[in-house]
């Protein structure tokens, strides 16, 4: 949803300064404000849990500064399709310079991010195992909910 109304007032030249200033406006104070909300009223006690719950947030927020401050790259802004992928996205996205297209990426660029997720999640597991045998407790356990 905040996508549709990025791209309709942010990136349409049409609007006045004012609107993209409110819009923009609207949009950080909640992404500020949205994650202390959603977690009292879901009665998140876990930081672990609070943690995730901001990070959408903060892609929003900065996405939003960056369509406000007109650093949004050519390629996102050809359609409204593109546009919201690269919205929706923690990854960024890669654009052809002179087809203005989305990269595609190659089998070779999957299987080593996927080497490199599977990497990290054996090294976090091996180290948070090791540690947890000298008393760490991951996320504060002891004071979570």
């Amino acid at each position: 949803i905040l996508s549709i109304v990025i791209y309709n007032t942010l990136l349409n030249s049409g609007c006045s300064q004012l609107v993209k200033i409110s819009t923009t406006a609207l949009i950080l104070t909640s992404c500020v404000i949205g994650p202390y909300v959603y977690s009292d009223v879901m009665e998140f006690h876990r930081p672990a849990v609070r943690f995730m719950m901001c990070l959408p947030h903060f892609v929003i927020f900065f996405k939003t500064l960056e369509a406000f401050f007109g650093f949004t790259p050519a390629g996102a802004k050809s359609s409204f399709w593109i546009f919201h992928v690269y919205f929706s996205n923690a990854v960024e996205l890669e654009f052809d310079e002179k087809t203005i297209e989305p990269v595609k990426s190659t089998w070779s660029d999957v299987f080593q991010s996927a080497r490199d997720v599977i990497f990290n999640i054996g090294f976090n597991s091996i180290l948070t195992s090791f540690m947890s045998a000298h008393g760490f407790k991951p996320f504060g356990l002891c004071h979570a909910g």
